[in-house]
């Protein structure tokens, strides 16, 4: 929502694809709090979006209330370095709580992904442009959506950590702001020690058609669901999960955006800010444009 990040970061993103035209481009925004963190930060989003689009060749949107409400759950069933959760006691998640789940997720899905027998990295660590691939094959879908978890006793189950993935999605969610959407693809990424892992290979079929089912999938892509198991070291604990969805869910957003843009623009409010950098009000409506086009594109699967 800063001018920093939506800002200069779409105009690096934009310098980046004039010098490299045919290398493909992964972008991670983070998306501010829909109640709001600053009076800019829809304006910023929009031009942000608009330019991510536009550049781009897949984007990792983490929503802060998304992420927020996957701490929770993930934090109320276990602890890790940056959240303790205290028994009897109500717990207060903060920003470093939300980035040490955001870094999992990244970690999880740009990680090397290791095999079983020769214990070195699948595809030569090109994972992020797998990614691309898998999930953002068509220039007009390219918004993915992660959703993680883990759990991390010897007794949980693979089982324990699909229906908790399921949970994420959609309504039964508990969050505002996520409405249930088709999926037109899924990269599942597990990891856990190779006695784990080897156990979880007869169920994917199962668990492809659990998630097929939660997260809408479109009935046209035969090959919506990517599992990838990464065999990790027998030290690992815990078992993780996270999915990464290219769902029409992503809309609720975009719609929200744009409509409080269009309020702020009706109103004239805070113009000035852009007007003294040559930012004028053709600009806004170009991008307000382009991310109607997006949402008209996720409506139509």
């Amino acid at each position: 929502s800063g001018g920093t990040g939506s800002g200069f970061g779409s105009v690096v993103v934009e310098h980046i694809k004039d010098e490299f035209p045919a290398a493909f481009i992964l972008s991670v925004p983070v998306a501010p709090f829909r109640s709001g963190e600053s009076p800019l930060q829809h304006y910023n989003s929009l031009l942000c979006l608009s330019w991510l689009q536009q550049y781009c060749d897949a984007v990792l949107l983490f929503q802060n209330d998304s992420v927020l409400h996957q701490t929770q759950q993930l934090c109320s069933k276990s602890s890790h370095t940056g959240t303790q959760q205290l028994r009897g006691q109500e717990h207060s998640y903060s920003i470093k709580d939300m980035n040490w789940l955001a870094s999992r997720v990244l970690c999880n899905s740009f990680l090397p992904i290791w095999n079983a027998h020769e214990r070195r990295p699948n595809r030569c660590c090109l994972e992020p442009w797998e990614l691309v691939r898998s999930l953002c094959s068509s220039p007009l879908w390219k918004f993915i959506t992660p959703f993680h978890t883990e759990v991390s006793r010897p007794t949980n189950t693979w089982e324990q950590a699909v229906t908790a993935a399921s949970h994420l999605y959609g309504p039964q969610g508990n969050w505002k702001g996520l409405s249930e959407g088709a999926s037109l693809s899924l990269v599942v990424i597990f990891r856990g020690k190779p006695s784990s892992i080897k156990l979880l290979i007869p169920k994917t079929s199962l668990f492809e058609s659990k998630l097929k089912a939660t997260y809408k999938a479109v009935s046209w892509n035969p090959f919506c669901v990517d599992f990838w198991l990464s065999y990790e070291s027998q030290l690992m604990e815990k078992k993780t999960m996270t999915v990464l969805a290219n769902s029409s869910a992503v809309t609720d957003y975009l719609l929200t955006v744009r409509e409080k843009v269009l309020l702020k623009l009706k109103a004239k409010a805070y113009l000035h800010w852009y007007e003294r950098h040559g930012c004028e009000i053709a600009l806004f409506e170009e991008a307000l444009e382009s991310v109607q086009t997006i949402v008209e594109h996720y409506r139509s699967i």
